[in-house]
C-alpha cells in the first residue's frame, strides 16, 4: 500500500521522504522510485517511530533535504496480531494501540510546526473497513482503526486554525492493505469467493487507494478536511451488503436457505416410487392402476393460535418438498405410466392468515413440487372411493391407523395394499447430485458452527447458553434450525444419553456434544 501511494504521489511532482522498519526493503523501493525520475530521500536510520528521537530525525531530514514539509501520510504497516478479542493480552492491546493510534498521533504533533509553516500542510491517515465491520480474528485491529477515524475528525478540528488539513482513507477488501484480513494476501481459491462478495466484482488493488490519496493531498482538495473516504468496492456493511448485492453469492446462499431441490427431482422421485410399487405388487395386479397416499405432519399447538416449530414428515417432504401441515398427497399411475399427483389442501381461513400469513397458492405448490392438481380436502373421500375397485394402494399404516376415522375405513377396503415406507427408504439410500451438494453444505455449516461455538464458550457456566450459541452460529450461517436438540451435559450429567434439560449452572470444562449437529 505504501509503495503504491509513494509512486502515485511522486509521479505528480512531489519529493518524497521515506522511512521503513526494514532498511533493505526501503533501499530497494527508493531505487525503484529514483529509476523512474522521482526525487526520494530515504532515511534508513529511522526504524522505530515510537521513539521521539527517531521521529525528530525523520522530520529534520525532511527539512534539510527539501527545505519544508507539505504532506504527512501515516501508513503504519501490517497487522501481525490476530485472534479472538477475548484471548488478547494487555501486551497485545498496548502493541496494537501504540502502532496504529499513539505513533501516528505523536508523529502529527511533532510534524505540525513544519506543516503549519508550509501553508499548504495536509495530513492523511489510513484506516480500515474493520473500523465499521469488526472481524472476529482482528478485534484489536478493529478497535484501533475506529480510533484512527475518530482521531482524523479531532485532529481536523484542531489543525484547521493552523491552516493544516487532515483526512482519512478507509480501505476494505484491498490486497496488501496490511489489515491481516482474508483479502490482504488471499490464495486463488479465496480470491474467487471474495470477488463474488464485493459489489464492484473484484478485490481492490493498492493503486485503487493511491489515486484518492493523491487527490486529497493536492490543491484540488483544499476545501476538504475532517473527511473519511471509503475505498471498499461498495462494501459498507460487509457480508450483509454482499448478500443483498452480489448475484453469485445469492445463488450460493440459496443452497442453504432457499428451495433446495428442484421440482423436476420431486417428480422423478414419485415416478421411481411408482415403479417400485408396481414391482412389489402381486403379478395379477400388473395391469391395475397404482395409488400412493401419503400425509404430511400435523401442526401442534402450545397455546391457542401459538404453534410449536413445525417439523415436516420426512417421507412427505421427500416426495413433495412442501412445508404444509395437515395435507394429503395422492399419486395415481395408470398402466400406461400416465402419472397424476394431487394435493388435498384447504388453504387457510382469514383468521389463520391473520396469525400465520397467506397459504401457498396452487402455482407456488407446482413450482416447488411439480404437483399438477390441488383440491380441497372434501374431495379426497370421493376420489378414493372411485379408485377402490381397481387400484393397488400403497400407504404408511402409521399415517392412517385403523381407528383414525373415515379415511382409514376407506383405505381398509382396498384389496391389494403395498406398504410404502420401506420403498421410500430404499429410494433415499441413493443420493442425487443436488442432495450430495446439500449434504456437503450441511456438514460445512455444522463444522463451522461447532468450531465457532467452542471458540466463544470460554468461561460459560450455563449449559443452556451453549445450546443457544450453537443454534445461533448455525442459523447465522444459513441453517433453518438444528435438526435435533443438542445434548449439552456437564459433570455427572454427561452419562445421560438424552439429557435435554441443559439448565444447570456450574463450572463447565468438558461438554459432550452430538457427533454431527445435523441441520435442515
Amino acid at each position: 500500500m505504501g509503495e503504491a501511494i509513494g509512486r502515485r504521489v511522486g509521479m505528480t511532482g512531489s519529493q518524497l521522504v521515506l522511512s521503513d522498519p526494514n532498511p533493505q526493503r526501503l533501499a530497494t523501493y527508493s531505487k525503484q522510485l529514483s529509476d523512474i525520475g522521482i526525487k526520494v530521500h530515504a532515511v534508513e536510520s529511522v526504524v522505530d517511530l515510537s521513539k521521539r528521537n527517531q521521529r525528530s530525525i525523520l522530520l529534520n531530514e525532511a527539512k534539510q533535504a527539501f527545505g519544508r514539509l507539505d504532506y504527512l501520510v501515516a501508513n503504519m504497516g501490517e497487522n501481525n496480531i490476530r485472534g479472538d478479542l477475548m484471548d488478547m493480552s494487555a501486551t497485545h492491546f498496548d502493541e496494537v494501540m501504540e502502532k496504529y493510534v499513539t505513533v501516528p498521533f505523536r508523529l502529527v504533533q511533532d510534524a505540525m510546526p513544519l506543516l503549519e509553516e508550509s501553508r499548504k500542510g495536509c495530513i492523511l491517515l489510513l484506516s480500515s473497513m474493520a473500523a465499521f465491520t469488526p472481524f472476529l480474528d482482528c478485534g484489536l485491529y478493529a478497535i484501533a482503526q475506529s480510533a484512527v477515524v475518530a482521531m482524523c475528525k479531532a485532529l481536523a478540528a484542531s489543525a484547521a486554525s493552523r491552516g493544516v488539513r487532515v483526512n482519512c482513507v478507509t480501505t476494505g477488501t484491498v490486497t496488501g492493505d496490511g489489515s491481516g484480513a482474508l483479502w490482504d494476501k488471499p490464495c486463488e481459491q479465496e480470491l474467487k469467493k471474495l470477488c463474488a462478495m464485493v459489489p464492484a466484482g473484484r478485490i481492490g488493488q493498492p493503486r485503487d487507494c493511491a489515486g484518492i490519496v493523491s487527490f486529497l493531498l493536492s490543491d484540488r482538495a483544499k476545501y476538504i478536511t475532517g473527511e473519511n473516504t471509503l475505498v471498499t468496492g461498495g462494501v459498507c456493511d460487509m457480508w450483509g451488503v454482499a448478500r443483498r448485492c452480489a448475484p453469485s453469492l445469492k445463488h450460493s446462499y440459496s443452497v442453504w436457505c432457499g428451495a433446495s431441490i428442484e421440482a423436476s427431482e420431486y417428480v422423478m422421485r414419485r415416478h421411481r416410487l411408482v415403479e417400485r410399487i408396481r414391482q412389489a405388487a402381486p403379478k395379477e395386479a400388473a395391469q391395475r392402476p397404482v395409488l400412493i397416499i401419503t400425509r404430511s405432519a400435523k401442526e401442534q399447538f402450545s397455546a391457542p393460535d401459538v404453534p410449536y416449530p413445525f417439523r415436516q414428515c420426512s417421507y412427505f417432504r421427500y416426495l413433495s418438498g412442501l412445508p404444509l401441515a395437515d395435507v394429503v398427497l395422492t399419486v395415481v399411475a395408470q398402466p400406461n405410466d400416465q402419472i397424476v399427483s394431487t394435493l388435498y389442501f384447504d388453504g387457510r381461513t382469514a383468521h389463520e392468515e391473520l396469525w400465520q400469513g397467506p397459504a401457498m397458492t396452487a402455482d407456488q405448490i407446482n413450482t416447488v413440487s411439480g404437483i399438477q392438481e390441488v383440491k380441497q380436502r372434501k374431495h379426497l373421500t370421493t376420489d378414493l372411493e372411485k379408485w377402490i375397485p381397481s387400484a393397488v394402494v400403497s400407504f404408511d399404516l402409521k399415517d392412517f391407523p385403523t381407528k383414525s376415522g373415515e379415511l382409514a375405513e376407506i383405505l381398509a377396503r382396498f384389496g391389494s395394499m403395498v406398504p410404502v415406507r420401506e420403498h421410500i427408504d430404499r429410494l433415499r439410500w441413493v443420493k442425487s447430485k443436488r442432495e450430495q451438494e446439500l449434504m456437503r453444505a450441511t456438514c460445512d455449516i455444522g463444522a463451522r458452527a461447532m468450531s465457532a461455538m467452542i471458540a466463544r464458550s470460554m468461561g460459560v457456566r450455563n449449559e443452556n447458553e451453549i445450546v443457544g450459541r450453537l443454534e445461533m452460529e448455525s442459523r447465522r450461517r444459513g441453517a433453518a434450525h438444528l435438526a435435533y436438540p443438542p445434548v449439552v451435559a456437564a459433570a455427572h450429567r454427561a452419562n445421560i444419553i438424552h439429557y435435554l434439560d441443559s439448565n444447570q449452572v456450574g463450572c463447565i470444562n468438558i461438554v459432550p456434544m452430538p457427533k454431527s449437529p445435523s441441520m435442515l
